[in-house]
């Protein structure tokens, strides 16, 4: 889970531009998401009344926390079969690569070492 404020700064600065705070959540189940959702946003509504509460004298100075209608809502995910096919040539690639990178590395280092009946006559 993710809560941060969206940053438009660069490498040496930081610029809030907006007065948003964002969260995002990954999870195995959709209920999983959706209960963290709802605890995170009502644990930030509670943090801001808590925090403003003893600052601020005037409540019309409060700063009021709403959930963005359109943000709420929960994809899911998955990959699809041409992607895991692709994933798996990937990996046999390089194991290809690695196998025959090894192979190499070994025939080189027993190609300097003399026989192993010269070994045993010396």
């Amino acid at each position: 889970m993710l809560v941060a404020i969206p940053n438009t700064g660069g490498q040496w600065s930081a610029m809030f531009s907006r007065a948003d705070i964002e969260i995002q959540i990954v999870g195995r189940t959709r209920e999983w998401v959706e209960r963290t959702q709802r605890e995170t946003i009502q644990k930030v509504f509670e943090v801001s009344r808590q925090r403003q509460g003893a600052a601020y004298t005037d409540p019309q100075k409060y700063i009021t926390p709403t959930v963005m209608p359109l943000t709420g809502g929960i994809q899911q995910v998955t990959v699809g079969r041409p992607a895991q096919m692709m994933a798996l040539v990937a990996l046999m690639a390089a194991a290809l690569l690695a196998g025959g990178w090894g192979a190499v590395i070994v025939d080189r280092g027993l190609a300097g070492r003399p026989p192993r009946d010269e070994r045993s006559a010396a």
